[in-house]
């Protein structure tokens, strides 16, 4: 009688194991790839000769948006594209100082006179870029503090005029 119950068992035991396992193969089977193969994946896209958007370089090294060294006091979302009335309008209303106030900050910095200034959005940071002889100074549109003080970047200007 043992032996018959023990038989009994075993069948729906063996059944139930064998379902088991082909469930569990079946759901490795579609969860997508391992993170071996994802590291594979994207070691092949790094080295990929074909851009991957408009703005890579020909040579397929991509042009990599570059993030300043600074940040201001006060922040915007630039993820979306907005027409540039729009962003001037939104960017007006954020400015805690004036243009004149970050002419006058930005000339006692660089020790000049200052020759253009404008309200812009520098990657995320609200900033007035003031050019002052030679020198771009970022303001901060927040506070008028200095953020940042470089050459001025001619490279557009001169392939624009050959």
């Amino acid at each position: 009688m043992k032996n018959i119950l023990q038989n009994k068992l075993a069948i729906p035991l063996l059944a139930l194991a064998i379902v088991g396992i082909g469930g569990s193969v079946y759901t490795l089977s579609m969860t997508g790839p391992t993170t071996a193969d994802a590291q594979q994946v994207q070691t092949q896209n790094a080295v990929s000769d074909k851009p991957e958007s408009p703005n890579d370089k020909p040579d397929g090294q991509a042009e990599q948006k570059q993030e300043p060294t600074f940040t201001s006091s006060i922040r915007i979302d630039d993820t979306k594209e907005v027409d540039d009335s729009v962003e001037a309008k939104t960017l007006a209303s954020l400015a805690k100082i004036s243009a004149d106030q970050a002419k006058v900050a930005a000339e006692k910095s660089a020790g000049g006179t200052a020759s253009s200034v404008k309200l812009e959005n520098e990657n995320g940071n609200v900033v007035y870029v003031v050019t002052v002889g030679v020198n771009e100074v970022k303001v901060d549109a927040g506070n008028g503090a200095i953020l940042k003080t470089e050459a001025v970047d001619n490279s557009d200007s001169k392939e624009k005029s050959d």
